[in-house]
């Protein structure tokens, strides 16, 4: 049981025996309840209110108790003073004037001596709900980010129900409204500072033009940058380099990069003007970070991977000759040309080249294709690869893992370069949970080792085979998603990768015991996760 999760509790009862049954009964009744303090006053219990270091959620108090303060008093004070506590009395009359009083303070509850363990269990049971739905609420309200924080652009492009979860943002995309977009990351990734970048971001910007958002799958900020009345997007560059630099300035310890799309007119642009953004940002791999970059139409330089580089590079890993083919990649990779272009679409182009000879040193190991056979389908992206890599060294890294694998295949050295491999691929998954994910495909066309042994590897380092891994994030996805969104069952079941909601509802039923709506309706009514599960 978790700290968030316990209810602290005051017992004001100046009968000792009466006092203690109250407190086997709320103990009984709900394991989360902690019992802060037990009193024979309601003068003690309005100290301990004062002076409690642990928030008071609840206090359960006897009406008439000796003293200047009785269980009356005390609900008025609670009322006045500690608005977020709730009181529940408890008294051995039916009173009806004792009642109407109580009600007035805001007491939860009127409860008649000797109280009954299920009315209790009743009353504790819709506090929490309460607690529960204000907790939420307040999360809602203190955290710069909205639910849209879990989703992706491309989600909010694909279902205008997660659209509508930004209505500033929706409203102006259906004014046709010129706008820019922004998109900015820190390194190191996932700081501290999120929310307070994003709060720099709200400061700096004037709201009625731009909207800023956060988006955590990726870590990355973007602000849709709408030009006012007269504004030319020359003069939008500007505001934009200004902000970069006023962010940067304000957190000297990370690093930044950032990439500006071209000016757009319509919301069906969204998906575009993030690519743009995307290809302009990647250009941080070859010209580094700490710099804004504008997207301009780059042509693919002169090719770096020369006919004899490839025929060279083949015949190594033929010969899995790791270490000279690293040192073939390693020089391809220090070119100056391509140091100097600056330009991500050839360093793309380069990355698919070398990946396209390792998949036919692959095919000639496993199929004994021949060399000069068709390309075969290749699992590497501007957009979903090359934007996760930081740093032109983590891009080389990340094929030479790749290239021992390759040619460790079969040898004392296979296991610990595929074990990378398949942590690499649990931070696939963890990306791209809601695209349909093939084992076979990963393995032929991205990491070009035998789908069996790969499959084997994966259980052995995750535990579970690769099928139930994706089905247990998915789960775990969706269960967030029913816990702190109100998104309907069935754009959750979208949003974890089913077309299907009934596919959806059985897969979550088969793991949980419950459908989506009953989880939810039993974590709105106080019910923890961890309790659903315990009783399954």
């Amino acid at each position: 049981m978790s700290e968030s999760n316990l209810l602290n509790v005051i017992v004001a009862d100046d009968e000792f025996y009466a006092r203690k049954a109250l407190i086997k009964i709320l103990r009984e009744a709900d394991p989360d309840i902690r019992i802060l303090a037990e009193t024979c006053s309601g003068e003690e219990a309005t100290q301990v209110l004062k002076t409690s270091r642990d928030p008071v959620h609840i206090v359960v108090t006897d009406i008439r108790m000796p003293g200047a303060i009785d269980g009356l008093e005390l609900a008025r004070y609670i009322s006045e003073h500690a608005p977020h506590t709730r009181a529940i009395l408890v008294s051995g009359y039916a009173d009806f004037t004792y009642a109407q009083q109580a009600i007035t303070y805001g007491v939860k509850d009127y409860l008649l001596k000797p109280v009954q363990k299920n009315q209790l269990c009743e009353t504790i049971a819709r506090i929490k709900q309460e607690f529960y739905a204000e907790t939420q609420q307040k999360n809602r309200t203190d955290s710069p980010f909205g639910v849209y924080e879990q989703f992706s652009l491309k989600e909010l492009m694909q279902n205008e129900n997660l659209l509508h979860l930004l209505p500033e943002l929706y409203s102006k995309l259906n004014s046709d409204l010129p706008y820019l977009l922004y998109l900015m990351q820190t390194e190191p990734s996932y700081t501290e500072n999120t929310q307070n970048i994003f709060s720099a971001l709200q400061q700096e910007l004037d709201p009625q033009w731009a909207v800023p958002l956060y988006f955590r799958g990726n870590d990355e900020f973007l602000v849709f940058l709408f030009l006012q009345d007269n504004q030319d997007e020359e003069s939008a560059i500007v505001q934009l380099k200004y902000l970069f630099h006023r962010i940067s300035h304000e957190f000297p310890s990370l690093s930044f990069s950032a990439g500006v799309s071209l000016l757009h007119h319509k919301s069906a642009d969204m998906g575009r003007s993030y690519r743009e953004c995307v290809c302009a940002i990647n250009r941080r791999l070859l010209s580094g970070w700490n710099q804004l970059y504008r997207y301009e139409t780059m042509p693919v330089g002169q090719a770096i991977l020369t006919s004899d580089i490839e025929e060279g590079l083949l015949q190594t890993l033929c010969e899995k000759n790791a270490e000279k083919a690293s040192a073939i990649i390693g020089r391809l990779f220090k070119d100056p040309q391509l140091l100097r272009s600056g330009n991500s679409s050839t360093l793309h182009s380069l990355t698919l080249g070398i990946l396209n000879v390792t998949a036919k040193a692959y095919r000639m190991q496993e199929w004994k294709a021949d060399a000069s056979s068709a390309d075969v389908s290749l699992i590497f992206s501007q957009r979903y690869d090359l934007y996760t890599l930081h740093h032109l060294s983590d891009l080389q890294e990340y094929l030479l893992r790749i290239v021992h694998s390759l040619c460790a295949s079969g040898h004392s050295g296979e296991t610990s370069s595929g074990e990378a491999i398949v942590h690499e691929i649990l931070a696939y998954i963890d990306r791209n949970y809601r695209t349909d994910i093939s084992l076979y495909e990963l393995a032929t066309e991205k990491y070009f080792m035998n789908p069996s042994y790969l499959s084997r590897l994966f259980k052995s380092v995750s535990g579970v085979p690769f099928s139930k891994y994706i089905i247990d994030v998915r789960m775990k996805k969706a269960r967030s998603l029913l816990e702190n969104s109100p998104l309907k069952v069935s754009d959750i079941a979208f949003h974890v990768g089913y077309n299907n909601p009934s596919h959806f509802i059985n897969s979550f039923r088969k793991t949980y015991g419950v459908t989506p709506e009953e989880y939810r309706s039993r974590v709105r009514k106080g019910i923890t996760s961890k309790e659903i599960s315990a009783n399954l």
